[in-house]
């Protein structure tokens, strides 16, 4: 018998005030995109108009979490980005 277990990492995601906005669950091999897409679904944000901070660390998009040493449960801000608009 075989026992697969994956671990997973769950991220609450608050705004700069400090409010709860999502709560996503990703696993460490995953890309900061996947848990980007996830909050897309959920807040209807596109991942370009996101900027993740966890800690004082910004999570780059191409970086899988586990890289970062997240802890079970953390708690990541967002912050929505304005589009530039090019007149």
């Amino acid at each position: 018998m075989v026992t697969v277990v994956i671990a997973t990492i769950h991220l609450i995601v608050v705004n700069w005030g400090g409010e709860e906005v999502a709560r996503v669950e990703v696993r460490p091999c995953d890309t900061v995109l996947v848990g980007q897409r996830q909050i897309e679904e959920q807040l209807g944000v596109a991942p370009h108009k996101q900027r993740l901070v966890c800690g004082e660390q910004l999570l780059e998009e191409g970086v899988v979490w586990g890289d970062y040493g997240l802890s079970d449960w953390a708690s990541v801000q967002l912050t929505i980005v304005d589009e530039v608009r090019v007149l």
